[in-house]
């Protein structure tokens, strides 16, 4: 059976995971530098063409600097601004698209790491905030995981979207050297 979407990758050896891991960063650098943000990064966005990852639906992607609606992200790939807002909370007015971007992709890569999900498709985006509020459930997933591995993560899930990295940060963190 071929394999067409990222999903299907999930099981595959150390060596090849982190160059996945590479090249999913690289494709969000390539269109965060052409402008864009994809705004509903998933895995059933990344299709596999040559065992290379390639984005797919940008139905709600933007060219904008600034971040205009919460109707973007699948639920467990959204990241806690937009949540705070779905939660009656009031999101930063200059929420940067891009941020939005690196917290869908670190999840992403997270889980091709581990080979598993992060979070159920059918969470409530209430318990999904608070899981990630509380930090118990990203900990939990990184507990077993390669220090520096680990580091990455937690700087492409900071909380604060001014403090998390942007994916060029990302690609020239120490795991990849």
């Amino acid at each position: 059976m071929a394999k067409n979407n990222l999903m299907d990758y999930l099981r595959v050896n150390s060596v090849y995971k982190k160059n996945l891991i590479r090249d999913v960063l690289e494709c969000v650098q390539a269109i965060h530098n052409s402008g864009i943000s994809h705004l509903d990064l998933k895995q059933e966005n990344i299709l596999m063409m040559d065992r290379k990852p390639v984005l797919c639906d940008f139905s709600v992607s933007s060219f904008s600097k600034y971040f205009m609606d919460n109707t973007c992200c699948s639920l467990p790939y959204r990241p806690p601004e937009i949540l705070c807002e779905d939660n009656g909370g009031q999101r930063a007015i200059d929420t940067n698209p891009e941020k939005i971007d690196v917290w869908s992709t670190a999840l992403i890569i997270l889980e091709i790491y581990k080979g598993e999900f992060i979070f159920r498709k059918d969470i409530d985006p209430q318990v999904l905030y608070g899981k990630i509020m509380d930090g118990k459930t990203l900990h939990k997933h990184l507990g077993k995981v390669d220090s520096v591995f680990k580091d990455l993560i937690e700087k492409m899930t900071t909380i604060e979207p001014k403090k998390r990295i942007n994916i060029k940060e990302a690609l020239e963190h120490s795991y990849f050297k």
